[in-house]
This record gives structure tokens, C-alpha cells and sequence, in this order.
């Protein structure tokens, strides 16, 4: 019964660190092209992984440099 639970710990830590690894910031960039900070960025393990205005839509670094 107690592997059950040690298990479910486990788990529960996982989840929090992926979590954690992962996340999605709201107007923390300014776009290069319009200059606004309508922006989302998608960080993985506290580094950008990429940035996309919600106004004009350009997205950076390009994809291709991710």
C-alpha cells in the first residue's frame, strides 16, 4: 500500500517540475515589427524558446533558429 502512495508522490513531482520547466508569458516581449507588447512568449526551462505578437503575428527568433 505505502509504494502506492510513494508512487503517486512521485508523480505529483514530476508533473510539478515539467510544469515548472514550461510556460507561457503574456506581454513580457515588445515586438520587433510594431512595437507592441501584445505578446506570448514560450519558455522552456527559464530560457525563450520563441516569442509571437498576437497583433501582427510575427514570430522570433525564426523557427528555423530554435
Amino acid at each position: 500500500m505505502d509504494s502506492g502512495k510513494a508512487s503517486e508522490r512521485e508523480a505529483s513531482q514530476e508533473a510539478q517540475q515539467a510544469s515548472e520547466a514550461r510556460e507561457v508569458r503574456v506581454g513580457d516581449q515588445e515586438c520587433p515589427r510594431c512595437h507592441k507588447r501584445f505578446t506570448a512568449s514560450y519558455w522552456s526551462g527559464g530560457i525563450m524558446v520563441q516569442a509571437r505578437c498576437l497583433s501582427c503575428d510575427l514570430k522570433w527568433p525564426r523557427p528555423d533558429m530554435v
